[in-house]
């Protein structure tokens, strides 16, 4: 394979210049930096000594304005954003709650989200759901009652957003060059693949970036082909089982057609803006991201869903970033923390307000249509609602971070030709193996 004479290490940076990155307004701790420190002789604004305190952990710089736009309008809540590194929020929360001493509400990014869940550190909404009168329970896109968030029969978190998918991103222009049809929803890995060779021109323009994607695009392949990560019990890793070893090998087989790594960099902190990629990953309704990877919209470019293995298309499931937000169970603010929590959720001024950075997940559709003006950002924004209820949150086994680096490292090395997909997945499996028995 050609891309042998390629070095892992520059496999790796070349595939960071396009974005494979976590999919939450593409790197959930890429918001703004903390405010810096306010001089000593300054007056801070300090909220009434009527109200309750509480505090909120976050990894998204920008709601913060949320926080504001609460506390102006609150006569008896005064909440403190507190941003937390993406990194490490999730290890932080649960230092946090061994020395009692976490946030009142907080963040949890999908991937953690199941074990957080599992120790019940968290607290049952199910009853503050129920009574009260404002919620309406189908207006959730990604239901509050879904086996994502609920555990024993009750609900112990809300998603921070409907679910955060990613898909096939392409050229218009590039397709029209080459004469083929554009990429719409029942593409499959076969119509990529056909497309891939006829959309490689040279240095004027690229077939795809490389094939390092996301961990929530792994899961969808191969999930959708059958296949699972780990057993139902959590015991045993199931990567090298024949369903999970042919959607592996589809992924890597387009590296025949896809860009090298010394391509990326020769296209400019975002290549895709250049107009000279045809395909790539791409997070659907992330419109910040998009201005910023297509030259502010203007390079004739549109997305459509991730392509299905099969011809023709079966798409049973999805998976994607449903991060949650819940309540610390020891809170000694209980009603108070609920108050903002059921706002941030559901408040139309907080709707209108998040729908500007990334999907909601309560009255979405009308609140786009409300919201958003631009007619081109509302369709985009939009674009993955047919297949909300056909996605589950991205999960890979009890040791996340561990589970989907060893993964990740053996992809890696069949991506450069130095392993088979089979070989690379019976390596994964090894060393998951090794890690869910220490889990």
């Amino acid at each position: 394979m050609s891309n042998k004479r390629f070095s892992r290490r520059q496999l790796l940076r070349g595939a960071a210049v396009v974005g494979a990155s976590v999919p939450f307004l593409q790197a959930c701790g890429g918001g703004p930096e903390p405010a810096a420190e306010a001089d000593s002789g300054s007056e801070a604004a300090e909220p009434s000594m009527e109200k309750t305190t509480v505090r909120y952990a976050q990894v998204i710089g920008p709601l913060d304005k949320q926080v504001d736009m609460f506390n102006e309008q609150s006569d008896t809540v005064h909440v403190e954003f507190e941003l937390v590194p993406w990194g490490e929020h999730a290890d932080k929360l649960l230092i946090d709650v061994a020395a009692g001493t976490a946030p009142d509400l907080w963040f949890i990014g999908g991937p953690w989200w199941i074990q957080i869940k599992r120790k019940k550190v968290a607290l049952s909404i199910s009853e503050f759901l129920a009574n009260d009168p404002d919620v309406v329970m189908d207006d959730f896109e990604f239901p509050a009652d879904s086996d994502w968030g609920m555990l024993d029969g009750d609900i112990y978190g809300l998603p921070t957003n409907s679910v955060i998918l990613r898909g096939l991103a392409y050229s218009e222009d590039r397709f029209a060059e080459a004469g083929l049809d554009l990429p719409n929803d029942e593409w499959t890995f076969a119509d990529v693949a056909a497309a891939g060779p006829q959309l490689n021109r040279g240095e004027e323009s690229y077939a795809m970036t490389a094939p390092l994607l996301a961990g929530d695009l792994y899961l969808t392949t191969i999930w959708q082909n059958g296949g699972q990560i780990i057993s139902e019990d959590e015991t045993k890793c199931l990567l090298d089982q024949p369903e999970a070893v042919e959607a592996v090998e589809q992924l890597v087989a387009w590296t025949e057609f896809s860009m090298k790594p010394g391509q990326h960099a020769a296209l400019g902190d975002f290549p895709t803006a250049s107009g000279k990629i045809a395909m790539w990953p791409m997070v659907l309704a992330d419109w910040d991201t998009w201005l910023k990877v297509t030259a502010n919209d203007e390079t004739n470019q549109w997305m459509t869903w991730w392509p299905s293995l099969t011809n023709p298309p079966v798409r049973n499931v999805y998976a994607g970033s449903v991060h949650m937000e819940a309540i610390w169970s020891q809170s000694e603010n209980i009603d108070a923390a609920w108050e903002f929590f059921i706002w941030r959720a559901i408040n139309q001024d907080s709707l209108d307000y998040q729908i500007t950075l990334f999907p909601i997940n309560y009255r979405m559709d009308a609140t786009v249509r409300s919201a958003i003006t631009n007619e081109r950002q509302a369709a985009f924004l939009t674009l993955h609602l047919p297949i909300t209820d056909l996605s589950t949150g991205e999960y890979w086994g009890p040791s996340t971070t561990e589970i989907l680096n060893a993964f990740r490292s053996e992809y890696e090395l069949a991506v450069l030709g130095e392993k088979t997909g089979k070989e690379a997945m019976e390596s994964a499996t090894a060393a998951i193996d090794v890690i869910l028995e220490d889990a």
